[in-house]
Order: structure tokens, then sequence, then C-alpha cells
């Protein structure tokens, strides 16, 4: 016997490269991916793999000849395969379809029964593990199901319904309810249920997931709706359900069976609602914490977390993510506080209400009616039994999935695009027609609205114009002068306009920049924020001031703007003129064959760069003030987010810590909130000068609308009327010179608006220019776009603290 020892070779297929001594360590990378490390967000669950579809035949005769058993067959089914030890839950899934109702039966394995999986000839794990509950299934279904129905065995994909969530109904019961035998309805609550579907034209996609345990079945049953206006969104959506309900609540047609729903009566302990319609068609809603149940064991902030948590409830978007991943969870708080149980217990012979099997005609596909959404498909893998009266596999073929679902990545998902095509997508779904704009060097927006009656169904809240401009604040949203450029040019365009931001802490943010439309209030005036775009004199030179020095501004009135930087002021001139036509008291930047030079008021040389780095390192470029265009944003402005964790276009609504001071609620006194709104009203908005000798003054009437706006935007309580303006006004005010008579006002004399009404200002955008590069009316030729001014190559980057573009790196010739 030889005592050489068992050699072993390296694999003959392997690459040379491969071919190594298998006792080695791993090399050390030699090259490292740039960026931040973050796992990918992961978003399945939208497919029903290894499930069965039923399907009525579509023959009108053959439909009237089904026998009337047959509303009963699911019962057999589930009374036959649920329970076993091979099946954890048992989900059915019913949806209006491009060829009538489509009855979905998806068996959730418990086990892996390995005996049987050694048995079958299936490949994939997945397969194998649903081998069994799916076996039992199908050979139920052949045993139950009538002649002239077929079965199909494959995939089910939810996907098309869309990527944004609809408001959906889930049924609930009281602890002391118990469902009814029979309900001694007429009708049954399915059959009402989908013959309003069919009369209205309403996609749907009811489910039902239950587990069995003895003879009582545990069950819950969701309705999920795709028309937009069925769908409602922030706290006006909250109000509307809470006062009115949902037209489409299934306690509607199941009340006689003792249960409710999550918009019937959720509302009352956490939250104080009002909603009216008022004659205009606008409508007028309170939603407000409601701080009952404060006491020495629950603080104001446990209880307005409760009430978030139950705002989300009643607006039923997370239980339309649970639906379409078969989730049957339900939130702790409904059992604790609110006396609602999601999950319910029913005998075989209480279950038919909620599986019955219809047999209506269908004959349109309301999902056609729909934008950004269509019907689930299913791909058939296996044909179980035909009448050869309907068409097999419709969806997207026979066995057309790939060989693992599980391995596809999700790179195409709305989770990976770009904010601009999340939000059209998100909007397009929700009922509104959206457009993205083509962006070109022109000032235009992100993209085009075109809202019916001047509102918004995907956010539900009411706009101002017909055409609304989007913005999606995704690049700079921390510079203020961003967004209130982007703001100004739809008020000069007179339309509205919607911000749509990354997430919540970058909305806030930007609610914020909109809220107050300058940096801060001064005695004589308000510093406003300062822009992007440096100051150009006529000459082609940039006024600059040595060192990291923060350069501000001073609006006092239309005949004054003033430019400081270290306590100095270096330039001013009337607020209607450009400012790059003052008169600069500094140094001047110019470039010349890529040399950065700096130069007196004559042109005389001071110091020259290589590097823009070099120059920036020792002095600021001086940039333009944002005059406002108006005193007031919020007046046509909407603030919306991406709501990242559950992928919802969600409208902003400010917290409790951005509450005004003065807004507080009726019981602590109505006229002392009007009063102090006034007193902040007017510390924000107006200045008190006895030395202005121009005869400036504010007319009363101005005023009166001005503030009613102001508390229109910034409250949720209904602006005080013109009589009760007069009673708040601060006695500065009623003392001062007003030209009326008999107690009335007429105007103030020694005041005027801290925000010019009458400023014109050559940095405002231009109307005309801006209609001319809208593509809803571009008729610009490529010549003309190429006939623009090219743009300087600048480092224009803004510091919102100071106006400094000082750079640490860099060398001086």
């Amino acid at each position: 016997m030889s005592t050489e020892p068992e050699k072993t070779t390296a694999n003959e297929d392997a690459p040379p490269e491969q071919s190594v001594d298998q006792g080695e360590e791993l090399p050390a990378p030699t090259q490292s991916t740039p960026g931040k490390a973050v796992f990918p967000r992961l978003t399945g669950g939208k497919r029903r793999r290894n499930a069965i579809r039923l399907l009525l035949p579509r023959d009108p005769e053959a439909l009237k000849n089904l026998p009337k058993a047959v509303r009963g067959i699911l019962v057999l089914i589930l009374d036959e395969v649920c329970g076993e030890p091979s099946i954890d839950q048992f989900e059915i899934l019913m949806y209006n379809g491009p060829i009538g109702l489509e009855i979905i039966l998806h068996p959730r394995p418990l086990t892996v029964d390995g005996r049987a999986m050694q048995q079958t000839r299936l490949d994939l794990f997945i397969d194998q593990v649903h081998s069994p509950a799916l076996s039992k299934t199908v050979e139920a279904v052949k045993r139950h199901l009538p002649k002239r129905m077929d079965a199909e065995v494959g995939t089910l994909d939810l996907s098309p319904v869309g990527v944004s969530d609809v408001t959906t109904t889930r049924l609930f019961v009281t602890e002391d309810a118990k469902i009814s035998h029979d309900g001694g309805l007429d009708i049954s609550p399915l059959t009402a249920v989908f013959k309003s579907a069919q009369t209205y034209n309403i996609p749907f996609l009811y489910q039902v997931l239950l587990d069995k345990s003895k003879n009582t079945y545990n069950l819950s049953a969701r309705l999920a709706t795709y028309r937009p206006e069925h769908t409602y969104s922030g706290r006006r959506g909250l109000a509307k359900l809470s006062e009115q309900g949902h037209p489409l609540d299934l306690s509607r047609p199941f009340e006689a069976y003792n249960v409710t729903t999550n918009h019937k009566g959720m509302t009352h302990k956490h939250w104080n609602t009002e909603y009216t319609k008022r004659i205009d068609g606008r409508d007028q809603f309170t939603a407000s914490y409601s701080y009952e149940q404060v006491s020495a064991y629950k603080p104001r902030s446990e209880v307005r977390r409760e009430a978030r948590k139950v705002k989300e409830i009643v607006l039923g978007k997370t239980e339309h993510r649970r639906l379409l991943n078969g989730n049957a969870s339900w939130d702790p708080i409904c059992k604790n506080s609110l006396n609602r149980y999601g999950r319910f217990e029913a005998t075989p012979a209480q279950l038919k209400p909620f599986v019955e099997v219809v047999p209506l005609e269908w004959t349109t596909n309301p999902w056609k009616l729909l934008s950004g959404r269509s019907a689930p498909t299913f791909n058939t893998h296996e044909v179980i039994t035909t009448s050869g009266m309907t068409a097999a596999s419709l969806g997207e073929g026979t066995v057309n999935l790939p060989e693992d679902t599980e391995g596809v990545a999700n790179e195409g998902s709305v989770q990976h695009q770009s904010l601009g095509m999340f939000v059209t997508r998100t909007l397009t779904e929700g009922g509104d027609e959206a457009e993205e704009v083509e962006q070109t060097s022109e000032s235009v927006p992100d993209c085009l609205l075109y809202p019916d009656d001047q509102y918004l169904q995907t956010l539900d809240c009411p706009v101002t114009s017909d055409i609304v401009n989007g913005e999606f604040e995704s690049k700079t949203p921390s510079k203020p002068s961003k967004t209130l450029v982007n703001a100004d040019r739809a008020n000069v365009m007179d339309r509205h306009v919607l911000f749509v931001y990354e997430n919540e802490k970058k909305a806030r943010r930007g609610y914020k920049h909109l809220r107050s439309s300058f940096n801060k209030a001064l005695e004589t005036g308000l510093q406003p924020y300062n822009r992007t775009d440096l100051v150009r004199c006529p000459d082609g030179r940039v006024p600059i001031v040595e060192g990291d020095v923060s350069t501000t501004w001073q609006l006092a009135g239309t005949e004054s703007l003033a430019a400081s930087a270290d306590g100095r002021v270096i330039a001013s001139g009337p607020a209607d003129t450009d400012v790059g036509t003052f008169d600069w008291d500094c140094h001047f930047y110019r470039e010349v064959d890529g040399i950065h030079r700096v130069e007196t008021e004559d042109g005389d040389c001071v110091a020259q760069y290589r590097s823009n780095d070099a120059f920036t390192a020792e002095w600021t470029r001086v940039k333009q003030p944002h005059l406002p265009t108006t005193p007031d944003y919020l007046a046509f402005s909407t603030i919306a987010y991406r709501d990242e964790e559950h992928n919802e276009l969600r409208l902003y609504e400010p917290s409790e810590s951005l509450r005004a001071p003065w807004d507080q609620p009726d019981t602590e006194g109505k006229m002392d909130r009007h009063r102090n709104a006034m007193k902040a009203f007017c510390e924000e908005r107006l200045i008190h000068d006895d030395n202005d000798d121009d005869g400036s003054h504010v007319i009363y009437e101005d005023l009166q609308t001005a503030f009613q706006a102001w508390y229109d935007h910034r409250s949720e309580h209904e602006p005080p009327s013109n009589s009760v303006i007069g009673q708040v006004l601060p006695e500065d005010l009623k003392e001062a010179k007003t030209g009326g008579t008999d107690n009335t006002y007429k105007y103030f004399d020694g005041w005027r608006w801290a925000i010019p009404r009458d400023l014109d200002s050559p940095h405002h955008p231009d109307p005309d220019t801006i209609e001319e590069s809208d593509p809803a009316t571009d008729t610009d030729t490529d010549e003309d776009a190429a006939s623009a001014p090219p743009q300087s190559t600048i480092d224009d980057r803004e510091d919102t603290s100071s106006n400094s573009d000082r750079s640490t790196n860099g060398s001086q010739q």
C-alpha cells in the first residue's frame, strides 16, 4: 500500500486565477466603493406564488345556470383545508379584473415537510415548502368547484395597482359583539358591494385572512377601492371621515352582522373635528388634539402620539400596505383604548357572508378609467380545470416569471427612482394630471399640474389656480432663497405652487421659509435672505469684501436698500433699482483669461489668483438680496413630502412646536386669541416710523384683508370678522391719525408695511419671460434657446448664515 498522502487537485474548470492554495486567506480589498454604506430598502410582498385562481364563466347563460350552492363553495373548501397541519393562514382575494371577478386562494405553509418535499419534482425550495398546502387546496377545489368554473395555479402580482396607498376599510368588532349567523337581509353584503362597484365603476380589492383553531375561524377582512375621490389624506381627510363617514365603508353592508370599521367612532377620544361645506364650494375643517385623557399617568405628549396613531388607522393607508403584503396585523391601541378588535371569531356557519362567491356578470373593466393603476395580473403555471368558457392565463402569460422571484431585484421600483418620478406617478395614480417640464436655462417649474375644480385629489386639498407649479426641492432645501424664488415665480404667474421635499424634516424647514418671507425684522424695516445670484455691476464686475465676512441687506421701504459688511454700509440705493448700479464702497472681482483679479473702483489691480479656491480663501463675493414679491407665500403654497418608510406622498402638517403661541383654543378665550394674533401680526408686518415725512400710511381695509389671510394660514380657527378686527387693534394704531370719524378707521398715519406693497424690483421674476419658457405656451425655437447668454462658471453656492463663498484650499500667486 502506498504511504504517500492523498493529493487534492484544483477545479479544472475554474479560471487560472482561481487555482490557488485553498488554505490561503483571502487578500485585503484593493479598492473601496465610494459613498456611504446603506442597506437597500426592499419592498416585496406584493406577489402570491403558488396561488389558485377561480374564474366564473363569462357567458351569461352559463353564469345563470351555475348551481345556487356556488355561493358557499369557499366555505366548503376552507372547512376542508383550514386546520391542516401544513397550513398556517389562508388568504382569499377578490377583485374585478379584465375578465370579470377573479377569486384568489392562497394557502400559507406552516411546516417544512421533508418527506413530502423529497417526493416532489419541484426544483425551487419555496415551491417545495408550499407543495403540501397547495396540493391539499387543489384537491379540495377539484371536489367542490362547479363544472362551469375554471381553476388555475400560478403567481398573483399586485404591483400594478400602484405605488401609492389608498384609504382602505377594515372590519372591526367590539369586545362584547358576536358575529350574527344571519343578518336577515334581502341581499348579501358582498352582493351589495359588488353591485355598487359595477354601477359606479369602482375598481376594488377585497381580502379575507383567516386561520382555524378547532371549529372556530379567526378572520380579518379589508376592502381597498381605487377611485381617487375615495382616498382621504391629512387632517382634512380625518375631519371629513369623522364627520361624514366613508361612502364605501364596509360597515354599511355588514352592519347587521355586528361589525364596525376603522372609519366609524374611532376619533372622539383623541380628536376634536368639524367639517362643513361652504356656499362657494370650499370646505372648512378643524382637526385638533383632544386632551381629555391627560392625567398624571398620561402626559400630553403621549395623548398626541396616540392621536397620530388613531389618525393613521382612520385614514387606512397602513391597512392598504398590509393588504398588499398579506399581513393581518392590527394596532394595539385599537384594543387598549378604542375597544376595537381587528381579528374576530366566526364559526363555519357564520363564514359565508365574508367569503361568498357572487355570480355577477361583469361587462366592463373600471381599472381602465384610472391613470397609473391597473388590475392585478395572474401568471398561470398550471391549469387545474377548465370549462373552455374563459380564456386561461390572462395576464402576462403562462410560465412567464423568472426562475426564482425571490431573487429578483427591485432596481426599477419607485423607491430607486428620482423624487420627480415618484411625485408625478403618485399624483397620476391619485387622479391628478401631472407632467414633468423639460428643464432649460430658463426659469421653469419642475412640473405642471392641472387639478379639476382647483382641487388636488391625491393630497385631498384645495389650490388657488387652474394650473399649479410643482417644485421638487431635493437639491438645496436648506437654502431659503431657492424655495422663495420658486414661490416668486408662481406668484408673478398667478399660480398656486406645490413644494415637495424628500422627507418630513426638510418639509418642516421649507414651511418655516415660506411662513416668513424674510430673514428677520428690524426696527426700521427687515433683513432679507441672500440669494445665490451674485451682484453684477454694469461693467460686469462683482463687488467683493475681504475675508470671511457676512454681507447682509437691510430693506426700509421702497426708497432704502443697503448692504453692510462687518457693520459698515458698503452700498445703498432705492429698492426698486438694480443693486448692481449702487455706488459700492469696496473692491471688485473680475476674471480675465482664467486669472481671478481683485480691483479697485477705478480698475487698478490689487491682487491676482490662479484658482477660484485661492481667491475665495481670502475674499467673499456679494450676493443679491431676495426681495419678496408678496408678504405671505403660504397663501398660495402647498407643502408635501415623501414618506420613505411608507413610500407615500404626504401633506405636511406643522407640528405643535410650530404652532403660534397665540393660537389657543376657543375655551381659553377667543378674543384674547384675536388680540394676541393682531399684536404678532403688527410686529411682523408693520413698521412705526414717526419721522417718515413722505406721507406713507397703512390703509385700514388693506390691513383687514392682510390680517385675515395671515391668520387663516397659521391657525385652524376661523379668522375674525372685520368688526372684530377693529376691537383688537393695538393702542398705538388706535391712537394714530386715522382720517376717519365716528370711531371708524380709514388709514393709519406714521405706519408702513415692512414689505412694501408697491415694490417693483428688477430682481423679481419677469412674468413675460417666464410665460415664454413655459412649455404650455412655449413657441421658442432652438435658435432662441441657443442665443441665451451662457451662465457664469463661478461657484454660486449659497451660504445662508452669511454671504461667504470662501474655500480653505488654494494658493495665491
